[in-house]
């Protein structure tokens, strides 16, 4: 928030421009929403709005307002159109590169929280299967990579790296 601020103020005013809200996603939405108001009303960016969002359903949302949460919005999705019994694969698609005329440069996201951050650049996904012809493994390497199958491929798991 102290950077959104910042460039709120510093950057944007001085262009006639002003911002408009922050999406929250993570967390303790109720906690992180008040202190967000918190921080903006100070700032003077009273009219700032936060929406929450992060697999929200109608218990979520009321727990967070029975919390004092100061959310403007709710951006409901996954629980929108589907049942809780019913399995939900939650994805996100993350930017990992930006191509600017022929050039690619890649993107990464950096976190706190290892699962968040992104291995920067354009992908491919390769499967890896044993002599009999079972799945072992998904091996995701560079675009123009080509691992060399013919001899054993060792990896780690970044979260164990003792398995």
């Amino acid at each position: 928030m102290p950077n959104a601020i910042q460039v709120a103020k510093d950057v944007l005013t001085p262009m006639g421009k002003r911002l408009k809200g922050i999406r929250l996603d993570s967390g303790d939405l109720a906690y992180l929403s008040k202190e967000v108001r918190r921080m903006l009303d100070q700032a003077g960016l009273e009219d700032f709005k936060i929406v929450a969002s992060n697999s929200l359903d109608e218990f979520t949302i009321r727990s967070i307002w029975n919390q004092g949460g100061c959310v403007d919005s709710f951006g409901v999705d996954e629980r929108l159109i589907t049942a809780k019994s019913d399995p939900v694969f939650g994805a996100v698609y993350k930017l990992v590169a930006v191509h600017k005329d022929k050039a690619c440069c890649p993107k990464i996201k950096v976190s706190e929280t290892f699962e968040k951050i992104t291995n920067p650049g354009c992908k491919r996904l390769w499967h890896v299967y044993d002599d009999k012809g079972n799945s072992i493994v998904d091996l995701l390497t560079l675009a123009d990579e080509t691992p060399d199958f013919s001899c054993e491929y060792p990896y780690i798991d970044p979260e164990k790296p003792w398995k």
